[in-house]
């Protein structure tokens, strides 16, 4: 997926949200963005790695420490590569679908 794709992809999300964050709509059209939605917030979550350069430098930068530890045998250094899954889009992603059934699972009595 090539920048653009992406950006569109977060514009939708966002109007969708929108819509949804309005209360305008019918119980069917509200399940039919959030399903829509939640298909969207799938698709932007399918990198590995993360899509700026900012985050991308900052986890170089966390990788490189964890080396720098590896190699002088600093294991409080080796600890950093614990932080590197924050990063990723995709990892991030799955835990939060995890957390969300989890959370959604008791919902269904109410």
């Amino acid at each position: 997926m090539n920048s653009e794709e992406h950006k569109a992809l977060k514009d939708a999300l966002a109007l969708i949200q929108e819509e949804i964050d309005k209360g305008n709509l019918s119980l069917e059209e509200k399940e039919a963005f959030e399903s829509t939605s939640a298909q969207i917030a799938g698709l932007l979550c399918r990198a590995w790695f993360p899509r700026d350069l900012g985050r991308r430098l900052i986890m170089l930068l966390i990788m490189i420490i964890g080396f720098i530890g590896l190699v002088y045998d600093h294991k409080l250094l080796m600890l950093c590569w614990l932080v590197l899954p924050l990063f990723s889009p995709r990892l991030m992603g799955e835990v939060l679908f995890a957390i969300g059934s989890v959370k959604n699972s008791g919902k269904g009595d109410l």
